[in-house]
C-alpha cells in the first residue's frame, strides 16, 4: 500500500515520464493509502497513462530486477514486458544480448541505435518485405543512470487467428438459438450445445497460446537481465581489485557499429 507521500512521488515521476513521451496535464490532490491499481485508476481519470504510473512505482519501490512486470497494452493480442537490470550495455554485452534475442525469437532483426539505448525489431521476410511492417516482436534497451530499462513487445498473430473460429462458433450458437425461438424445435438445443463447446475449446486454446507466449517472454527477459547484471558485477569486481577493463570485443561485435544511428530517444521511437 502507498501513503500520500508515495502517491505524490509516483504520480510526479509518472508525469515526468509521460511528458517526456507525449505530454499531459498536471495532477493534484490529497489521498490516503491506496493500492497501485487505485493509483492507476486515478491516473486514468487525470489523463495520465497507467503504464507510466506503474513504471514510476517500480522505481519508487526498487522492485528487484528479477521481477519484471507485464504492462497493460489495451489490446488482447499484444503483450509487453517491462524489466530492469543493473548496469549499461556495451559492445561486448550487446553482441551476446542480440544473440539471445534472435535465438529465442528465431529470427534475425533490424537494429537502431539511439543516444540513450538500442532497439531491436524482427526483420520482415519474404512477401512482407514489400510492406511497412507493424513489427510483431521488438526489444528495447534504454540507459537510465546506472541501470538499463528493458521492454519486450510481441503481437500474438496465432492468438488472433484462433479467436476467429472461437467467435464464429459463438455467433453460430446465437443463430441457432434465434432459430429455436422462432421454430420452437427443441432439437436445436443440440446445435447450440455443439457450437458453444467448439467455441469454448478455441477460447481455451487461445488462452493457452497467450500464457505460453508470456512465459517465453519472461524467460527471454531473465536471460537478458542476467547478461547485463553479470557484466555490471564483473566491472565492479575489476574496479575493486584495481584491475583494468579491456574491451577486446571489436571483432565479435562489429555489427554494433554498423547499426543505424538515430537521433530521437529509444522511448519515442513509436510515438
Amino acid at each position: 500500500m502507498y501513503d500520500e507521500k508515495d502517491l505524490k512521488t509516483i504520480l510526479s515521476r509518472a508525469l515526468q515520464i509521460q511528458k517526456h513521451n507525449e505530454g499531459s496535464r498536471s495532477l493534484s490532490g490529497s489521498i490516503e493509502k491506496l493500492s497501485l491499481d487505485e493509483i492507476e485508476e486515478i491516473a486514468r481519470e487525470s489523463g495520465l497513462s497507467p503504464d507510466y504510473v506503474r513504471e514510476a512505482a517500480v522505481e519508487l519501490e526498487g522492485i528487484p530486477n528479477e521481477k519484471p512486470i507485464f504492462l497493460e497494452t489495451g489490446k488482447n493480442h499484444e503483450i509487453e514486458l517491462l524489466g530492469y537490470a543493473k548496469g549499461e550495455i556495451d559492445q561486448k554485452s550487446w553482441a551476446e544480448l542480440r544473440s539471445v534475442i534472435e535465438e529465442n525469437f528465431k529470427s534475425s532483426g533490424v537494429v537502431r541505435r539511439y543516444p540513450d539505448g538500442v532497439q531491436w525489431n524482427v526483420k520482415p521476410t519474404g512477401f512482407f518485405k514489400m510492406f511497412k511492417s507493424n513489427n510483431t516482436k521488438s526489444v528495447e534497451f534504454q540507459n537510465s543512470g546506472l541501470r538499463t530499462i528493458i521492454r519486450i513487445k510481441k503481437h500474438l498473430k496465432l492468438y488472433r487467428r484462433i479467436l476467429y473460429p472461437a467467435y464464429g462458433s459463438l455467433a453460430g450458437a446465437c443463430m441457432v438459438f434465434a432459430l429455436l425461438l422462432r421454430s420452437g424445435d427443441i432439437g436445436a438445443l443440440i446445435g447450440i450445445a455443439a457450437f458453444l463447446a467448439v467455441s469454448k475449446l478455441f477460447f481455451k486454446w487461445a488462452d493457452f497460446v497467450k500464457e505460453k507466449s508470456r512465459a517465453n517472454l519472461q524467460d527471454t527477459m531473465s536471460q537478458l537481465q542476467t547478461i547485463i547484471n553479470r557484466k555490471y558485477k564483473a566491472n565492479n569486481q575489476d574496479k575493486l581489485s584495481g584491475g583494468m577493463v579491456i574491451d577486446d570485443s571489436a571483432a565479435e561485435s562489429s555489427s554494433y557499429d554498423r547499426d543505424q544511428k538515430m537521433k530521437p530517444s529509444v522511448k519515442s521511437r513509436t510515438s
